[in-house]
């Protein structure tokens, strides 16, 4: 305060201190069931906000359906106060269907196009509750609320992300055929516009796990994979590798927004424990793989803006796509 009267003496006007930055992290699963397969979503709690045609939400996809199921967002800084924040959301080939906590505006995706369904035109950030989080609470909901991200409330609803979920039309990027006389050896083929990344082929063949990895296909490119032998704890700790790693604390924002798909050790293992056991299937094929930023900023378009005060430092964006060809 001294300093500050000094400086009015002396003419000057102190300078502001700069604006806090925000590292946010969205993680989800787009699910598709192949025709002669079916997968299962795990259950939603019942406080989640549904759309009037989503009353009873669709927890097991019937064959060739897909969803973009339990999307989250999580968001971190080192904040003092409470500040305000924007965020809106999109499914540019699907509908939303569950959302948490209540929006402002909901549109369907007749109307809203490629752009926003879902807006929040001033959701409340604050390093520390400000009203309780809704009861009774799943695992996932509980391993959020273990991590240190902040608290986002609009009115009395309340919790340590946002959430949004939506039914879609998409189709899988990967086309992945087995030859009829090489088992276990696929042929891959990215038909979409975007790059699928770390592509992985995992078959339960004579009741053993056989998994390939291909890396990344660009569009339009085949290769071929041929599984091997494998367990679900050498899939799980190649996964981690590849999504998890710490937070870097950042003191200021740059002139770009940072781009990456790294969730945090703690959000990786939520996810995971939530979803391997749904994607490694009991007998059949699932093809899994990331989908690319320039890929799911078209498909799924997210906004936030933050108020005066904050930046966005970073956007990390992580949505692992599993096909499930049969059973």
């Amino acid at each position: 305060m001294i300093a500050i009267f000094a400086a009015l003496a002396l003419g000057r006007v102190p300078e502001p201190p700069p604006p806090t930055p925000i590292i946010a992290h969205e993680w989800g699963v787009q699910l598709f069931a192949g025709p002669e397969a079916a997968l299962q979503s795990p259950p939603l709690p019942g406080w989640v906000h549904r759309a009037p045609a989503a009353q009873t939400p669709v927890r097991t996809l019937p064959p060739d359906s897909g969803a973009r199921a339990i999307p989250v967002l999580q968001l971190y800084a080192e904040l003092e106060g409470v500040t305000p924040l924007a965020v809106a959301v999109g499914f540019s080939h699907g509908e939303s269907s569950t959302w948490y906590p209540q929006v402002d505006q909901r549109l369907p995706q007749r109307y809203a196009g490629s752009g926003p369904q879902l807006v929040w035109e001033q959701l409340l950030l604050s390093p520390s509750p400000l009203e309780s989080p809704p009861t009774p609470a799943p695992a996932w909901v509980k391993a959020l609320r273990a991590e240190p991200a902040l608290w986002i409330s609009r009115g009395p609803e309340e919790d340590r992300f946002l959430f949004y979920e939506a039914t879609t039309w998409e189709q899988p990027a990967v086309v992945a055929t087995e030859r009829p006389d090489r088992p276990g050896w696929f042929d891959l083929r990215n038909r979409s516009d975007w790059t699928a990344e770390a592509v992985w082929v995992i078959q339960r063949r004579e009741g053993r796990l056989h998994v390939a990895r291909a890396g990344a296909l660009a569009p339009g490119d085949t290769t071929l994979a041929i599984t091997e032998g494998s367990s679900e704890q050498e899939v799980r700790g190649a996964l981690m590798e590849e999504i998890a790693a710490p937070i870097t604390p950042q003191r200021w924002c740059l002139l770009q927004v940072q781009r990456d798909h790294l969730l945090t050790p703690g959000e990786a293992t939520a996810m995971l424990d939530l979803w391997l056991p749904r994607l490694l299937p009991e007998q059949g094929i699932t093809v899994l793989y990331r989908e690319s930023q320039a890929g799911l900023d078209a498909l799924a378009p997210l906004s936030l803006s933050p108020s005066a005060g904050t930046c966005l430092y970073s956007l990390n964006r992580l949505s692992l796509v599993g096909w499930r060809l049969e059973e």
